[in-house]
């Protein structure tokens, strides 16, 4: 009996699965017409001025998820994820758009996403909210490209798209177009370049 319970003592910490980031996230425009469309969520990509986009986000749960903003100017906004009652969360809230102005420029979209308890990510993002500056912007995008080029070097990480028949330029409600899921150790990082 002693034996059993010893064996169960060592392999105890080989059982209890560590924690991950899980979650789902989808880029969607909207034409001029009015109709919504997934965009494919590659390295760039190009839209026209008048178009809108939005990130929705679904299953958050031990995890932090954050969409980073840098606009033509070098400004960085930050946006975290907070899931509403039915589990998904927006930037922009509700049924509202970003819309790309008529001015050529390209925007970086970044989203992240990291197990609660990040202090130092978290420590930035307090100091760049309280006085936002070059840099803290610098600080936060410095650490992000760490934290990228470490997880890359130790972590497959895993996308799977969802596919869905015929084109990605589906027109339909938001909540019907396909979602990317996540699953990852411990950091998630997707940048996207939106050429308008």
């Amino acid at each position: 009996m002693k034996i059993l319970l010893s064996f169960l003592f060592l392999l105890g910490p080989l059982l209890v699965e560590e924690p991950s980031v899980e979650f789902a996230w989808q880029l969607s425009g909207r034409n001029e017409d009015g109709s919504d469309r997934a965009i494919q969520s590659r390295r760039k990509v190009k839209l026209k001025g008048g178009d809108g986009i939005r990130f929705l986000f679904r299953g958050i749960d031990t995890e932090r998820v954050f969409l980073y903003h840098q606009g033509g100017d070098g400004t960085l906004s930050i946006f975290e994820a907070q899931p509403q009652a039915n589990g998904e969360s927006a930037f922009p809230e509700d049924d509202q758009w970003i819309f790309l102005d008529r001015q050529p420029a390209t925007e970086v979209f970044t989203v992240v996403a990291v197990l609660k308890g990040d202090e130092e990510l978290l420590g930035l993002h307090k100091k760049h909210l309280e006085a936002p500056s070059e840099a803290s912007s610098k600080a936060i995008l410095d650490l992000l490209a760490q934290r990228k080029q470490e997880a890359s070097a130790l972590v497959v990480q895993g996308e799977k798209p969802l596919a869905i028949a015929g084109s990605l330029r589906a027109v339909g409600k938001t909540k019907d177009l396909p979602f990317r899921e996540v699953k990852v150790g411990s950091f998630y990082v997707k940048t996207l370049k939106v050429q308008h």
